[in-house]
């Protein structure tokens, strides 16, 4: 091929992949606006709630200037004020401390309401009663019950975690990362916008594999695909047939998978990777470089071993099969058709389509 067509495959490559970062980058900067206001209208309430609880708040001054401006204050009234002072500074009031407080109302003087008995507390009129916390102390600062609720939530890893801070593998890493599979197939069939949501969260993925499977110990492209509503075993044969999955998975999780497959030289482990398109190789490209300018090395990338039939026997009800693949009916129902026919070399090409 010329070299120009070279060139000018390569600038549709970069400018598809930069339209898909720009869509990528809409959709965050509208949530980025979303939770700005939000964290706006929350601002506004609390200081809503400081001015009330600034206004609210007990002071003996104020309240002995309120009761002179508008009530006549006669006798010892410093003893009044002594013992609101101990209502103030939650301090118990002495034994020693005798006060009778008549009360006259000179617009009223036959009203007798009675002898004291309570008042109830305007905020509990309505008959409902505060809910007790019993989570955390209430001697406790609210800095050290968040400090302790991240410390019993960092005990559970994610799968972002594990891109943060990737252990370092045992494995002997190969003198140089193998760039592009030596099969390609012309796809420009694009991955999923970073918005799409799960079909299954991690939480209910990792509950529904069998016993003796661990989460962390399924490669990148496996659990993105149990996620996307396919069982375990499909998950683990999909990779292995001849078709694309790219479009399957979201552009941070591609370029992920990709640039760990080049870096531990298993881009022809796999039949997938050969379908995915230039772009995608050339973002993983650009992270591998990042990743070396920091001296991370990528998680080991392994290859897949077929699994037994006993996963068979743990399908729920909901899940359906389709030809050695099962998916969750809501899964099924995304999933593409795929086509085959025949070009005018004599090749079969597999074109998938939209339900």
């Amino acid at each position: 091929m010329p070299a120009h067509l070279d060139t000018i495959r390569y600038q549709d490559d970069v400018k598809e992949l930069v339209h898909e970062h720009n869509a990528n980058t809409r959709v965050l900067q509208k949530e980025v606006s979303k939770l700005r206001q939000e964290l706006e209208d929350s601002q506004a309430y609390q200081r809503i709630l400081d001015r009330r609880v600034r206004e609210s708040s007990f002071d003996v001054t104020d309240l002995m200037k309120f009761l002179g401006n508008h009530a006549t204050l006669a006798c010892n009234w410093v003893h009044l004020r002594d013992l609101l002072q101990h209502y103030q500074d939650r301090t118990p009031v002495p034994q020693s401390l005798h006060t009778v407080i008549a009360t006259t109302a000179s617009d009223d003087p036959l009203s007798q309401p009675g002898a004291f008995t309570g008042l109830d507390h305007p905020d509990n009129q309505d008959g409902e009663s505060k809910p007790e916390d019993n989570s955390d102390s209430p001697s406790d600062p609210p800095s050290n019950r968040r400090s302790s609720r991240r410390r019993s939530s960092g005990s559970s890893s994610t799968p972002a975690d594990s891109k943060r801070a990737p252990k370092r593998s045992s494995h002997k890493a190969p003198a140089a990362p193998q760039l592009r599979p030596v099969k390609r197939v012309e796809d420009s069939s694009s991955c999923l916008p970073e918005s799409t949501p799960p079909v299954w969260s991690v939480e209910k993925a990792r509950g529904s594999l069998p016993g003796p499977i661990v989460w962390d110990d399924l490669r990148l492209d496996v659990q993105r695909l149990i996620c996307s509503g396919v069982f375990l075993k499909g998950a683990v044969s999909w990779p292995q047939e001849d078709r694309p999955v790219h479009t399957r998975f979201c552009q941070g999780d591609l370029v992920e998978m990709l640039s760990r497959m080049m870096f531990w030289n298993q881009l022809n482990e796999s039949h997938w990777p050969k379908y995915a398109p230039e772009r995608y190789y050339l973002a993983a490209e650009a992270h591998l470089d990042g990743l070396e300018g920091q001296e991370v090395q990528p998680p080991f990338w392994g290859r897949l071993s077929t699994t037994g039939d006993t996963e068979e026997e743990l399908l729920p009800e909901d899940f359906v099969t389709r030809g050695n693949w099962m998916f969750s009916r809501v899964a099924s129902s995304q999933l593409p058709r795929v086509q085959s026919r025949r070009v005018s070399n004599g090749d079969l090409v597999s074109e998938w389509h939209k339900n």
